[in-house]
């Protein structure tokens, strides 16, 4: 990384001269003084020294936008060569955090003044984020190429079929028109012949290699796993973007949300809760880390479920909505790509649950506004008896419903149990039971193997799918899949035969 000196063409007089009072007295040149004074003092000095000559030039005061990108663009460089940051690509998530808050007032004052210089902007979004190299398609709010919305999931040969019915289910059954990319990590992870089996599954279908925007010794994607949701996020061509599990299967539409949620139109972000579900107390390493950096949590982390009953899990990541155009949203993607890399991931991982809680904590920790949907997790399967015959339902599929109450998305696929290959059943739709804002369920979770749990108490809890409106779209949502299970089943060569 090139340093980035105070006198270069791009810093303007105003910045001298903070980064002249930021320095330790012993380092100051008295002799730079004249040099480095407040514009305000210099002009003062050359009126004086003139004699009037007509009117006295009324001095050019600098937007507001424009004195905070200074002071921005001033902090970011101060930080950067000074040593509080060795190696910014380290696991240092209270430096980071400060310089994501300046990096969102610095975002904020450029696009709100277009007469404000980007090119100390561009230089500092190197310096801080060298790893992420984005390409001509890459959607930048600074540049603002389009503003479209589209749908993000990332896939490779493991989890090819559960994309495939994700894909295909998107398209034919709750028929959303959203353009959709689909990211892996290189050959290894989704070969040639893969990426074509996955382009017929609809023909508008986009593949990104993941790899081919981001520097691999840093990030780490190619075992990366899930980790590599807010990658693909950042990397994708859309404005709007709602990223998505292989495995998330929807049964509405995701379309119109960045347009009804208020939440949502207000942040820029939507995150959905997970089972409130009592295990290990993450909120421990939460409170802690708050309390090591000065700062209380926020009115949305307080008031949450999570934080008042110390719950194990915030956030199921199976949908995520980010709108890029918002500098603080958009700043808080990319602190949550951030927290993934490949060093910091292998310290936060132990921490809490994998990628998926990172969404919320960039943004908790970097004090900027987020949304979550208010109820937490349900669920969606048959009704069965527990040995000691209270009814129940139990399913590895944890529901999201919409403002209504209804059936919005799910996880874990549209199979029985994902994680059983042997296992070709698939999954009976036909009730629920929706999750709560600020309460546990009657009965609460009942944790059964795997990742399969049951809820429930009484027949009186449980909805129905028929009675929701939406009997027919579970029924095409299983017949959809099993439409995909046989193309693929069919694409596999007979033995003596080769792949095509």
């Amino acid at each position: 990384m090139t340093e980035c000196s105070p006198g270069v063409e791009s810093t303007s007089q105003y910045q001298r001269y903070l980064l002249w009072t930021l320095q330790a007295p012993s380092e100051k040149d008295p002799l730079q003084a004249s040099q480095v004074a407040h514009p305000a003092t210099q002009m003062d000095q050359d009126i004086s020294a003139k004699p009037a000559k007509g009117p006295i030039p009324v001095p050019q005061v600098p937007s507001k936008a424009a004195q905070i990108a200074d002071d921005a663009t001033i902090k970011l460089q101060y930080a950067m060569n000074s040593s509080t940051i060795s190696k910014i690509e380290g696991p240092n998530l209270f430096s980071m955090a400060k310089h994501i808050s300046t990096f969102v007032r610095l975002l904020e004052a450029i696009l709100t003044d277009h007469s404000i210089d980007r090119r100390p902007f561009l230089d500092l979004r190197e310096r801080y984020f060298g790893w992420w190299k984005p390409s001509t398609t890459t959607h930048l709010p600074w540049e603002a190429k389009n503003h479209t919305t589209g749908i993000v999931l990332t896939a490779g040969q493991g989890n090819m079929a559960l994309a495939a019915h994700a894909i295909r289910t998107l398209r034919n059954v709750v028929n959303t028109t959203l353009p959709i990319q689909v990211a892996y990590a290189g050959d290894e992870d989704l070969p040639a012949h893969k990426r074509q089996e996955m382009r017929g599954l609809d023909p508008k279908l986009e593949l990104i290699n993941i790899l081919d925007h981001y520097n691999e010794d840093v990030a780490g994607l190619r075992f990366g796993g899930y980790a590599m949701k807010p990658f693909a996020a950042l990397a994708s061509s859309f404005e709007r973007v709602i990223i998505i599990d292989a495995d998330t299967i929807f049964m509405q539409r995701p379309d119109e949300w960045f347009e009804e949620h208020e939440g949502l139109k207000r942040t820029g972000t939507l995150f959905f809760h997970d089972r409130a579900y009592r295990g290990r107390r993450t909120t421990d390493w939460v409170k802690a880390v708050l309390e090591k950096s000065g700062r209380r949590p926020s009115a949305t982390l307080e008031s949450s479920m999570y934080w008042q009953q110390e719950l194990e899990h915030q956030q199921e990541s199976g949908v995520v909505y980010f709108n890029k155009a918002i500098p603080s949203a958009f700043m808080s993607l990319l602190f949550t790509v951030y927290m993934n890399l490949q060093k910091v991931r292998a310290d936060l991982y132990g921490q809490v649950a994998g990628d998926k809680e990172t969404f919320w904590l960039a943004a908790e920790f970097a004090d900027i506004p987020y949304a979550f949907h208010p109820s937490y997790a349900g669920i969606i399967g048959p009704i069965s008896a527990n040995d000691k015959g209270v009814p129940e339902i139990c399913s590895p599929q944890p529901l999201q419903t919409d403002l209504d109450g209804r059936p919005f998305w799910f996880n874990s696929g549209l199979m029985e149990d994902k994680t059983k290959a042997n296992n070709k059943k698939y999954a009976n739709l036909t009730h629920y039971i929706p999750g709560h804002a600020s309460e546990q369920p009657v009965g609460g979770w009942r944790f059964i193997h795997d990742h399969t749990f049951c809820m429930g108490r009484s027949v009186e809890q449980m909805s129905s799918v028929k009675d929701a409106g939406l009997e027919e779209v579970g029924k095409k949502l299983i017949a959809e899949a099993r439409a995909v299970d046989e193309m693929f089943k069919a694409k596999i060569p007979r033995r003596g035969h080769q792949m095509a």
